[in-house]
């Protein structure tokens, strides 16, 4: 037994810092990934996709979203901020195809950014049109108005959530190895606390030690050695008057 507890330590200090380094890689992975995919992170590349996509001409932005407002009924509306909105449930609503829509969403980022004639439409910010939309409105605007280049980025963000799942995968793994790692080596038998129990109904000491009827005092090994060795503990245990239970 103690060549393998020794052969056991051994193991346990030599695998263990390995671990450690393992684990904290796994966990850097998991962290750098959970950067990548979080929506914060994300807006910035759509935005920029959205901004620099190819728009429709000058002369045919003004038409494009006249014609679009009129599908919201409201032909004359000024609320730049609204139809930026209502796009992705007027296209759903009407079966607009993608390039129909991708057409709307360029003229109206060309009329954002100053391309179309002045208007009557009051529009939100250049640098802060993005924001009337949520985050899943914002995958579809970019998907629209440029696929190939929205293509590339789900690739990406693909690749970003296998890197995760194999993250968390190792993870799970190599919390698993330590849990059994800590196992490996047995707990030594000295190292556990002695439980004694007075078996009276009245107050028994001995060896400096003091229990009250029926109580279970729990002794660290040496205190427990030092009892062993202290007179009249061997007759009261062989009494039954005190039980080592643990």
């Amino acid at each position: 037994m103690k060549q393998y507890i020794e052969a056991a330590q051994r193991a346990h200090d030599e695998l263990l810092p390995l671990l450690g380094d393992a684990i904290a890689d796994a966990q850097d992975r998991l962290s750098k990934a959970k950067a990548t995919a979080d929506h914060d992170a994300m807006t910035p590349q759509l935005v920029d996709l959205m901004n620099n996509a190819d728009t429709p001409p000058a002369d045919a932005i003004g038409g494009i979203i006249a014609t679009y407002a009129a599908l919201l009924n409201n032909p004359g509306t000024r609320d730049g901020a609204w139809l930026i909105r209502s796009l992705a449930s007027t296209a759903k609503h009407h079966g607009l195809k993608d390039a129909q829509t991708g057409q709307i969403a360029g003229a109206i980022i060309g009329a954002i950014h100053g391309k179309a004639p002045v208007s009557l439409i009051e529009w939100p910010a250049a640098d802060a049109w993005h924001k009337q939309l949520h985050h899943a409105d914002r995958m579809k605007w970019a998907a629209w108005l440029a696929p190939k280049e929205h293509s590339r980025l789900m690739k990406r963000m693909e690749a970003t959530a296998e890197a995760r799942i194999s993250a968390e995968t190792d993870l799970i793994q190599l919390e698993h190895a330590r849990e059994a790692l800590v196992d490996l080596v047995p707990e030594s038998v000295s190292s556990a606390r002695v439980r004694i129990r007075n078996n009276t109904d009245h107050t028994q000491g001995v060896g400096g030690c003091r229990w009250k009827a029926g109580e279970t005092v729990e002794l660290e090994p040496s205190e427990y050695a030092a009892l062993v060795d202290s007179q009249g503990f061997q007759r009261l245990a062989d009494s039954g008057q005190l039980e080592v239970i643990a």
